[in-house]
């Protein structure tokens, strides 16, 4: 997926732990890694942790049972522990993140959302991803790390989530959609394929 200062996050295995360090940053670099990069999506899943992630450049589409959010750059977006999700990566990303255990994500959004994301959350971020996550951490390091988990609890939420229809015959058109949004079909074509 990415290089850090520690290998590849493939080789994170405690990543998908709830144990170790409370918060685990990384950094993802797209640079010259694919010229002819092509739209990816992930199967549906989960994470033990949850996960901020930050794009500098790119564009990602995470969806779940409860919609549909789109990251552009400059925004932070914000999975809990546990959400089932899809990722869709339009473009080679770069940016950063950070996994969250599930005893550190008191006072977060109960939901997926998308938040504003600052400098000061970048610093330490990029500070934190030099840290190794496998030696216990310093009294200044969890200082680093309160400070940044207190930037995420207030930044405030972004408007870019696309509500989900109750409707199952809506519903069955929006999956649709967000599968293909090539598609040109009208909407009297929808409403007869719909039901």
């Amino acid at each position: 997926m990415s290089d850090t200062p520690h290998g590849s996050i493939e080789h994170f295995h405690w990543l998908e732990s709830a144990e170790g360090p409370d918060l685990i940053a990384y950094v993802l670099n797209g640079e010259g890694k694919n010229k002819a990069f092509h739209t990816v999506e992930s199967d549906w899943h989960s994470h033990v942790r949850g996960q901020f992630f930050y794009l500098e450049r790119g564009l990602i589409s995470v969806r779940t049972a409860y919609g549909a959010w789109t990251l552009p750059p400059h925004r932070v977006g914000w999975l809990p522990p546990g959400e089932l999700h899809t990722v869709r990566v339009a473009e080679a990303t770069q940016g950063w993140g950070v996994y969250v255990a599930p005893n550190a994500s008191a006072g977060l959004p109960g939901r997926t959302c998308v938040l504003n994301g600052n400098e000061l959350m970048r610093a330490l971020v990029l500070r934190a991803a030099t840290w190794s996550p496998m030696q216990p951490l310093v009294e200044e390091q969890e200082r680093l790390l309160a400070v940044l988990m207190d930037e995420m609890r207030r930044a405030p939420e972004e408007p870019l989530h696309l509500v989900l229809p109750s409707d199952r015959r809506l519903l069955r058109i929006a999956h649709a959609v967000l599968e293909h949004p090539d598609d040109v079909r009208t909407l009297e074509e929808w409403a007869d394929w719909a039901g």
